[in-house]
């Protein structure tokens, strides 16, 4: 009954990745957080890391289980779904399975640390029921840690797409993404770089403190 966190989250995944997974990443904590995944395999990891293309991640995950025929872990924000979710309408029908996990908080996380304000609010979807839209693969409501556990084993269980809607606090983050998004404000409220070189040299500080 434990209410799910992003830590727990990605903590629980991890214990849950194995050799003919690929983890695809979207943007923002979706991918923060995945740093500390242990990837059973080379290459067992995609993501637009070096352009943050947000909307990458579900047909990000067509690409995928095409090309490498593994089942792919889609890791997408519920602002980057409403771009391009519909594209598991496009691995349903070509008979894929990716299992891909929303992380609902209604909110642009990165984009409220650096300024706040309502234009960073998401709609609010019933991403559980999403699938019904599409008439295949099977969705689920995620709010505690039980939820989850049992959501992902039938999942996996199942050969279609499915998809788990896990809602989170709006507020809720990983370190990385933290201190990244701080630094962030920080270099873009004082104006000397430009917004793609702000964004270059903060990541490459954030590494630099990784161990």
């Amino acid at each position: 009954g434990e209410k799910i966190t992003i830590k727990l989250l990605y903590r629980l995944l991890d214990e849950r990745l194995r050799d003919d997974h690929v983890v695809v990443c979207d943007v923002g904590d979706c991918l923060f957080a995945a740093i500390g995944l242990h990837i059973p395999n080379e290459g067992g990891l995609l993501a637009p890391a070096n352009y943050t293309s947000m909307g990458f991640g579900m047909p990000g995950a067509v690409g995928a289980q095409l090309a490498l025929g593994k089942r792919p872990i889609v890791l997408v924000g519920d602002g980057a779904f409403q771009m391009t979710g519909t594209e598991i309408s496009t691995a349903a029908r070509y008979g894929l399975s990716p299992i891909v996990i929303v992380l609902n908080n209604g909110t642009y996380v990165t984009l409220n640390n650096i300024v706040d304000g309502p234009f960073n609010r998401i709609g609010q979807w019933d991403y559980a029921n999403f699938m019904e839209a599409i008439c295949r693969g099977r969705g689920y409501r995620v709010e505690t840690v039980g939820q989850f556990v049992e959501s992902f084993a039938a999942a996996e269980a199942g050969a279609g797409p499915a998809l788990l809607d896990v809602v989170i606090d709006a507020n809720d983050q990983s370190e990385i993404l933290a201190r990244f998004s701080a630094e962030l404000a920080k270099r873009a409220s004082r104006g000397s770089d430009q917004p793609d070189e702000v964004a270059s040299k903060v990541a490459a500080r954030i590494a630099g403190t990784q161990e």
